[in-house]
């Protein structure tokens, strides 16, 4: 049988591998640990005895404390511990999911979007170059050519292959060609003359995809235009990703002057805020259902 100690590296090592994974994984794993911890705590005395040290018991007085020893406190208040700390990696993953849910709400509701279906589904290994695997297909009325987000980020499109449990995401750093946008300073950040940059007229332009880089490069935009790395890109094209308007499509990294007119234009690369191919969990925007579509039952 193995001893305590034992049990109690293990859970601490599989917890500890718990969070390094994505995070539909990691509910998994968590999930499963949850019922071991508890059966390994439950026979055990409340946390709160074991704070008292290590010393031996001395109050006769409580029957139920009889019979524990030293090495049994510490099995309890390591055990307890181990689950506490799986609580809180658990509270953090919730908390990530809010951060992800509540933006791209109230980014849809803004849009008059909102009547869009939201599908959450969780990303799987094995993905080719370039695309992403998510468990939701056909059965879930994912179709080809339905945009794909992560938050307020757009991510892809669906694209083929297409199964009834499965679907392939095309990222757009792979598939979108030019694409109208427009760039302007984070919500957070302020002009030479301290008016608030959510003020400033954002610039329209056009980003063009260049797939060795996996990155967007515009070199239209003038001298005179105030652009600066950290500036926010969001899609405004009416034609590709329709849905997306709005949505962003990456940060500015790189502006400098274009090698054959530095005086008259800029060179700006636009990355993406995301690294696309590590997410864990993508949401597809769907037509609504033929029920909101059509206002609901009589």
């Amino acid at each position: 049988m193995l001893h305590p100690r034992v049990v109690i590296l293990i859970l601490a090592a599989l917890l500890s591998i718990n969070a390094l994974m994505p995070i539909g994984y990691a509910f998994g794993l968590g999930n499963f640990l949850q019922p071991i911890v508890q059966l390994l705590v439950t026979p055990g005395r409340p946390v709160y005895q074991a704070l008292g040290g290590t010393r031996a018991i001395e109050n006769p007085e409580a029957d139920e404390l009889a019979g524990f020893t030293d090495d049994q406190l510490r099995r309890d208040y390591a055990l307890a511990r181990v689950e506490n700390e799986r609580l809180r990696q658990q509270n953090l993953r919730l908390t990530e999911r809010l951060a992800e849910i509540l933006p791209l709400r109230d980014l849809l509701a803004e849009r008059g979007l909102d009547q869009l279906r939201q599908l959450s589904a969780r990303v799987n290994p094995g993905g080719a170059d370039g695309t992403l695997a998510v468990a939701a297909g056909t059965d879930d009325g994912v179709a080809p050519g339905q945009t794909v987000v992560y938050g307020v980020h757009v991510v892809g499109r669906v694209a083929e292959p297409l199964g009834s449990g499965s679907a392939s995401v095309a990222l757009i750093t792979r598939i979108g060609d030019r694409l109208r946008v427009t760039i302007s300073p984070p919500a957070n950040a302020q002009t030479a003359g301290g008016v608030a940059a959510s003020r400033v007229t954002p610039l329209d332009t056009r980003v063009r995809l260049d797939v060795e880089l996996g990155a967007f490069i515009t070199e239209e935009v003038p001298t005179t235009s105030n652009v600066n790395v950290g500036d926010v890109v969001r899609l405004a094209d009416e034609l590709s990703f329709a849905e997306a308007q709005g949505f962003q499509l990456g940060r500015v990294t790189v502006v400098e002057p274009l090698p054959s007119n530095p005086l008259t234009l800029q060179r700006i690369v636009v990355e993406p805020a995301l690294e696309l191919p590590r997410l864990s969990r993508v949401t597809v925007l769907m037509p609504p259902s033929a029920s909101q579509a059509g206002g609901g039952a009589p």
